[in-house]
């Protein structure tokens, strides 16, 4: 018998406050390589949907990985190690998503972001189970669905 994925679920938020930052340091014993370069685009918003956490803010980490971009120009299966693109944690206070980006999609997104144009966040998951899920879909954007 075949195990059932389970049915998405759509977070979305409204951005309240961002900031970004850039990290370049030498690589340490612990890394393969010699250097490493990091962009973080944070930002704090509200819940608009689902209805249960409508209001509760949550603080935004993605992390800009130049591996990322090596993995997408190499297009290789998913395999069963990606499980997703980011994990949110949606406990009152302590509400949190980390999540990683190919690095040169990060510039044109803090512009856009610094800009206004893009105000809103959607994530597309699993549902929350223990007040986490890990998200399989990313998404800024203008404007929320107007159905929702």
């Amino acid at each position: 018998m075949s195990k059932q994925a389970a049915p998405e679920t759509e977070y979305q938020f409204r951005i309240e406050r961002h900031y970004s930052r850039y990290v370049f340091g030498a690589g340490s014993p612990s890394q393969p390589t010699a250097h490493e370069e990091f962009l973080f685009l944070e930002f704090v918003a509200s819940c608009v949907t689902p209805a249960a956490h409508a209001g509760e803010r949550t603080e935004f980490l993605l992390i800009a990985d130049r591996a990322r971009e090596t993995e997408m120009r190499e297009r290789k299966p998913v395999g069963e190690k990606v499980k997703g693109v980011g994990r949110l944690k949606m406990r009152g206070q302590a509400s949190n998503y980390s999540g990683l980006l190919p690095f040169d999609g990060v510039f044109p997104l803090i512009s856009m972001v610094d800009a206004g144009v893009l105000r809103f966040v959607r994530l597309i998951g699993p549902a929350l189970y223990k007040g986490e899920t890990i998200v399989t879909s990313f998404e800024l954007c203008r404007e929320l669905d107007r159905a929702t």
